[in-house]
């Protein structure tokens, strides 16, 4: 994982074969420095009302089970980066289910009912430590 630009503009996560350049990431950043504390506010909400209408809980809540399990689905590529990220980075468990609960709610907040590579790439971005960076 590596950040090219100091300002995020340009986020890609290498893991052997996949590459994901997510400049998404830059547009949410910008977004949030734009954004009244009354918009982002209306946004948490309408995040938590469709995990709680899909769950009945929060994502933080949700714990291994069977559906967690349907609604931590994750697409083929980002199956395959989380699978890469589980080795490289010698991920727990607990880590594992922080990183999937993370991405759940950013594609949330993407409206996306699938946590896509990106999702993920995101989450990773966000979980992972600098001192754990290139770690074998």
């Amino acid at each position: 994982v590596m950040l090219n630009e100091p300002d995020n503009a340009s986020l890609q996560v290498s893991l052997r074969q996949a590459v994901v350049t997510a400049e998404s990431i830059s547009d949410a950043a910008f977004v949030l420095d734009h954004a009244t504390t009354a918009q982002l506010r209306r946004q948490v909400i309408a995040v938590q009302q469709r995990q709680l209408q899909r769950q009945g809980c929060l994502n933080s809540h949700l714990n291994a089970s069977p559906q967690a399990a349907r609604v931590l689905s994750l697409d083929p590529a980002a199956e395959d980066l989380l699978q890469q990220a589980m080795v490289q980075y010698q991920l727990s468990s607990r880590h594992y289910h922080r990183l999937l609960k993370l991405a759940r709610t950013i594609a949330d907040m993407a409206v996306s009912d699938v946590i896509a590579q990106a999702h993920l790439a995101e989450a990773l971005s966000l979980l992972v430590q600098p001192s754990t960076w290139g770690a074998a």
